[in-house]
C-alpha cells in the first residue's frame, strides 16, 4: 500500500485539505492587514506602506506556491503540511520580534522613504508569507489524491482559499485589532497555524514540546503581569513601555498614546500611530497653545470674531482637543462641533489629556467629508443646520492627506455650511522649494473662495513648513498678525488675494478633482524630509547619551552622520559639536565647526543666536593664539547685539550676552553697565 493511499484512511481527506486552506487564507489576511499597522509605529501609515504591505505579502505568497507544488512533488504530503504550519507560526512570532528590532536598524535609516518601508516590511513579512503559501500546493494535491473530479476539487479548493481571505480580512479589521490589539492578533494567528499544525501531527512528540513553547512566549508577549513584561521586553516580544508613557490604546483606525513631556509644568503629547507631534498641551493652561498653526488659528478667530459673544465651530479632526477647547474657554456657551473618526481619539483625550467627560463639545464619530454630506442632505430635506463661523480643519499631518478633503468638490461643500462673514482655516505642510501641494491646494480653493490668504513663517526652503490658509466669503484683516499674542517672534508672511503670485507659478500644479487627486506625489519631498529629520533626531539622541556616558568620539561620529544625511539639522548638529571638542581643548576643530555653523546661519532670523556664535568663535580663536581673528569676531558680535537693541528694544538676555563680549574685549565699564541693565529688566519682568 502507498503511503498516500495509507494516509487517506489515517486522516480524513476529504475534509482536511479545504479546511487548511480555508484557515491557512484567513491567517495570511489577518497577518496583511496586522503589517500595515505594526509597521506604522516606525515608518508611518502612508500610501507607501500600504503598498509595501501588498507587494510584499502577494510576492511572499507567489514564491510560497512555486516552493509547495516542488515540495509536493518530494515529500510526504500530511507530514509536510504539518512542519510547514509549524514555522509558519515561529515566523509570525519572528515578525513581532523584527518589527520591534527593525525601528533601531541604522542601515535602513539611510534609504529613501519608498525603500526603507519596502524594506522594512520586506524583512518582516516576507518569509511568514511565503512560508504560509507552500502549504496551498500540499493541501491541493492530497484533495486531488483523495477524488477523481479534478476539476471540481480544485475549484473548489480556490474558493475556499478566497473564502478564507474574506473571512480574515473581516475578522482582522472589524474586529480583532480593534477588540484585542495588533500584536495580539498576529498571536492569534500563530496560535491557529499551531493548532491546525497539532492535528496533522498529533503524534509527534517534539510538536507538543514546540507547542509549550509557543504558549509560553505568548504568555511573555502578551500578559499584564510584570514579570511577563519583563521577560518579554527583554526577548523583543513587545515593546518595552516608556517610562513617560501616561496612556495608550489601539483601534480600528490606529494606535494612540499620551507621553508626559514634563511634570512641572505638566506637559504633555498626543501621539497617533508615529506622528508625535499631533497636539500638546499643559494641562490647566489651554490658552497656551503649543504649536505654531494653532496660535495662528486663535490670532485669526479672535480677528474675525471681534464683537461676538458666542460662535459656531466645527473643527474637522479632534486629536488631543485642544483647539475646541480653546474656543470655549474664550468664548463661553458658544456650539463648538468635532468630527473625529475614531472614538479611541476622543476617549483617550478624556483619559488622559485633560477633556472633561461632560464636556459641552459636540463629537460626531465620522470622517469629515461624510459629516458635511450628512448637513448637505438635511438641508436638502428642508431641515435646519448650523452655519459655522468658523471651520477648522485638523487632519493633516506632514505624513497623510485625506485626498477628499482637499478637493473642490469638498471645498464647495464647505462653502455651503460656512456663515456669510465665516472662515474655512486650514493647516497644510509643506515645503517652500516645491510646495507644489499647498500651491494646488491654494489654486482650487481660490475656485471657491472669492477671498483667500497663507500665512506662513520664515523658514528654511527645505524644512517641512505650515502653511495656515485663509478662506473666507468676506475680507479678513489680517494686518500686523505678528503683534498677537504668541506671534511676535514668529517671523511671520503673509500672502493676500493679490499676493498670491509665488503659488500661481509653481509647476505642475492642477486643479484638486475627486476625480485626480495625487497627494502623496505632491507629499513625497515632505515624507523625505520628516523622515531625515526623524534619523537626524535619532543620531542626535544616540549622541548625547554617548556623551553623557564619556563616549565622547563616537558622540563627535553621530553627530557626523547629522551633518552628511540632513543638512537642514547641520547647524544644530555643529553647535553641538562644538561644545564637546572646547570641553576636550580640540580648538582648531571648534574653529572649523563653528565656521561652519555661521556659513549656515541665517543671520536675519536671529541676530542674538548669531552674535553669540561669533563670541565663541572669538574664545577659541584666542585659543589657538589668533588674537586679531578674535578680536573682528568679538566685534561682530557686538554690532550685531546692538542692532538686536535698536530694532527690538531692551532684552534682558541681550543685554547680558552683549555684557559677556565687552567683559572678554576687557571693557568691564560697558560690560557692568550691561549686567546691570539686563538685572534691572529682569527684576521690571512680571511675575
Amino acid at each position: 500500500m502507498n503511503e498516500a493511499h495509507t494516509e487517506q484512511k489515517s486522516f480524513p481527506s476529504s475534509v482536511a485539505p479545504g479546511a487548511t486552506i480555508f484557515l491557512a487564507s484567513v491567517c495570511v489576511m489577518m497577518m496583511e492587514i496586522v503589517a500595515g499597522r505594526l509597521a506604522a509605529r516606525h515608518i508611518g501609515s502612508s500610501l507607501y506602506t500600504w503598498t509595501a504591505v501588498i507587494g510584499v505579502i502577494l510576492g511572499g505568497i507567489t514564491l510560497g506556491y512555486y516552493l509547495g507544488g516542488r515540495l509536493a512533488d518530494s515529500f510526504a504530503t500530511r507530514k509536510t503540511i504539518g512542519l510547514l504550519l509549524a514555522v509558519s507560526s515561529g515566523a509570525c512570532i519572528a515578525a513581532i520580534i523584527l518589527n520591534n528590532l527593525i525601528g533601531e536598524w541604522t542601515l535602513l535609516w539611510h534609504m529613501e522613504m519608498a525603500q526603507r518601508v519596502l524594506c522594512h516590511i520586506a524583512i518582516v513579512f516576507f518569509i511568514p508569507s511565503m512560508l504560509m503559501g507552500t502549504v496551498s500546493p500540499l493541501a491541493v494535491k492530497m484533495a486531488l489524491e483523495s477524488r477523481q473530479d479534478s476539476g471540481w476539487t480544485i475549484g473548489r479548493m480556490y474558493a475556499l482559499g478566497a473564502a478564507g481571505s474574506i473571512l480574515g480580512t473581516f475578522l482582522a479589521g472589524f474586529w480583532l485589532i480593534g477588540t484585542i490589539g495588533t500584536v495580539n492578533t498576529l498571536w492569534v494567528t500563530a496560535e491557529i497555524l499551531l493548532v491546525i499544525a497539532l492535528i496533522y501531527q498529533p503524534k509527534a512528540v517534539w510538536m507538543y514540546m514546540y507547542a509549550v513553547t509557543v504558549v509560553f512566549l505568548a504568555a511573555a508577549g502578551t500578559i499584564n503581569l510584570k514579570q511577563a513584561q519583563y521577560i518579554g521586553s527583554a526577548m523583543l516580544l513587545r515593546q518595552p513601555r516608556e517610562p513617560d508613557m501616561l496612556y495608550e490604546t489601539e483601534s480600528q483606525y490606529g494606535y494612540v498614546a499620551v507621553h508626559q513631556l514634563s511634570k512641572q509644568p505638566d506637559e504633555r503629547q498626543f501621539v497617533q500611530d508615529n506622528v508625535k507631534s499631533h497636539s500638546q498641551i499643559i494641562m490647566g493652561k489651554i490658552r497656551d497653545l503649543r504649536f505654531f498653526y494653532e496660535r495662528v488659528y486663535g490670532a485669526v478667530t479672535r480677528r474675525a470674531a471681534a464683537g461676538k459673544e458666542k460662535l459656531c465651530t466645527l473643527s474637522i479632526g479632534g486629536g488631543g482637543y485642544v483647539f475646541p477647547r480653546y474656543i470655549l474657554d474664550l468664548w463661553p456657551g458658544s456650539s463648538v462641533d468635532v468630527a473625529e473618526i475614531d472614538p479611541a481619539v476622543t476617549k483617550t483625550a478624556i483619559q488622559a489629556f485633560g477633556l472633561p467627560r461632560d464636556t459641552p463639545i459636540r463629537t460626531i464619530n465620522l470622517d469629515g467629508r461624510n459629516y458635511v454630506d450628512e448637513l448637505l442632505e438635511k438641508k436638502h430635506r428642508g431641515e435646519q443646520i448650523p452655519q459655522y463661523d468658523f471651520i477648522y480643519m485638523d487632519a493633516f499631518n506632514d505624513l497623510s492627506v485625506p485626498f477628499q478633503l482637499i478637493t473642490r468638490q469638498f471645498n464647495e461643500k464647505i462653502f455651503a455650511i460656512t456663515a456669510p462673514d465665516g472662515l474655512y482655516i486650514t493647516n497644510l505642510i509643506d515645503m517652500r522649494d516645491s510646495g507644489q501641494l499647498i500651491a494646488s491646494f491654494v489654486g482650487t480653493i481660490k475656485l471657491t473662495f472669492p477671498y483667500v490668504y497663507v500665512v506662513t513663517r520664515s523658514v528654511s526652503y527645505d524644512l517641512p513648513a505650515n502653511f495656515i490658509v485663509i478662506a473666507s466669503k468676506r475680507p479678513v484683516n489680517l494686518e500686523d498678525l505678528n503683534t498677537e499674542e504668541n506671534l511676535a517672534d514668529a517671523q511671520l508672511i503673509i500672502r493676500d488675494e493679490n499676493d498670491l503670485t509665488a503659488f500661481d507659478k509653481k509647476t505642475n500644479c492642477i486643479v484638486l478633482d475627486d476625480d485626480y487627486v495625487p497627494v502623496e506625489n505632491f507629499m513625497a519631498p515632505v515624507v523625505r524630509a520628516v523622515s531625515a529629520i526623524s534619523i537626524a533626531d535619532k543620531y542626535i539622541t544616540q549622541a548625547q547619551e554617548l556623551n553623557s556616558a564619556g563616549k565622547w568620539e563616537e558622540a563627535l561620529e553621530k553627530y557626523r552622520m547629522v551633518v552628511k544625511i540632513c543638512p537642514p539639522l547641520s547647524a544644530k548638529a555643529n553647535f553641538s559639536m562644538w561644545k564637546i571638542l572646547a570641553d576636550h581643548n580640540e580648538w582648531q576643530e571648534v574653529v572649523g565647526v563653528l565656521g561652519s555653523v555661521l556659513a549656515e546661519n541665517d543671520i536675519k532670523t536671529n541676530k542674538p543666536f548669531t552674535a553669540m556664535l561669533h563670541y565663541y568663535l572669538g574664545i577659541a580663536l584666542n585659543k589657538t593664539s589668533d588674537n586679531e581673528g578674535a578680536s573682528r569676531q568679538f566685534e561682530e558680535a557686538i554690532k550685531l547685539l546692538q542692532a538686536d537693541l535698536s530694532e527690538k528694544g531692551d532684552s534682558a538676555q541681550t543685554y547680558s550676552h552683549l555684557g559677556q563680549v565687552y567683559s572678554i574685549t576687557g571693557n568691564t565699564k560697558d560690560a557692568n553697565l550691561c549686567f546691570e541693565k539686563a538685572k534691572q529688566l529682569q527684576e521690571d519682568k512680571p511675575k
